[in-house]
């Protein structure tokens, strides 16, 4: 690993875990380390396994290295009033995202040029379900997006929940509402390791460390040998 790269991973590795707010010493503990060995990292210093790449995104909850762009780490803080516009590039994936996304915004959302495909139109389904208003503006396939003030949960289904969870979570958006998503999908299917440990993964953000234990030890009386549950297991214990 030439010295450019591990510069710009430990400054990877830096800004995750600002963004998680946890001292070098903390990570260190997750990682069975030291801090000097963390400091070393973070400023490059220090030559990096795989595994050990895995072992701190596991620990950050962050993907370090992808192929491709780079993760990007923001925090949003307020409450503040938002509001301009975004010029993205027309993809599928990009429409999904972003009527994804546009559940994190209170008011009205607007999404010029959005394919009219069937990936985006199951997902109109699923948000029409939630009490959320959509609808065509013109030809050009503008699309408008309402939500209301308080989602319609009673008739979601178990994979929208899970979905609508994670993507509150990994947004760093409002963890109230990630709660009632996973706390949706666990209740829809109970027997799910993966509900059970995002669930657990939202209390651990909001610092309910009681309660993600309570799921996780759920989840590894449903699959003891998952590496992943024993993981957050030890940090919810500790």
């Amino acid at each position: 690993m030439s010295e450019g790269y591990k510069g710009r991973i430990g400054s990877i590795i830096r800004d995750a875990r600002k963004h998680r707010g946890l001292t070098q010493q903390q990570l260190a503990e997750r990682l069975s380390t030291s801090q000097s060995a963390i400091n070393r990292i973070e400023k490059g210093h220090q030559n990096l396994s795989l595994d050990m790449l895995a072992r701190i995104g596991s620990a950050l909850d962050s993907e370090i290295v992808a192929l491709g762009a780079g993760p990007t780490h923001l925090r949003v803080t307020g409450p503040t009033h938002l509001s301009g516009s975004i010029d993205v590039k027309t993809s599928k994936n990009a429409g999904v995202a972003l009527l994804c996304a546009s559940l994190l915004n209170r008011g009205r959302t607007t999404l010029r040029k959005v394919a009219r495909i069937e990936e985006v139109n199951r997902l109109l389904e699923v948000l029409n379900s939630l009490g959320v208003q959509t609808r065509w503006l013109n030809a050009d396939n503008d699309l408008e997006i309402i939500p209301p003030k308080e989602l319609k949960l009673d008739s979601i289904d178990e994979n929208a929940a899970r979905r609508t969870a994670e993507a509150l979570l990994k947004s760093s958006g409002d963890l109230h509402r990630a709660q009632r998503y996973a706390q949706k999908a666990v209740q829809l299917a109970g027997n799910n390791t993966q509900n059970l440990v995002l669930l657990a993964r939202v209390y651990l953000a909001a610092g309910l460390k009681l309660n993600a234990q309570r799921e996780l030890e759920k989840a590894a009386k449903l699959d003891p040998r998952d590496q992943i549950v024993n993981n957050l297991l030890r940090e919810a214990r500790s």
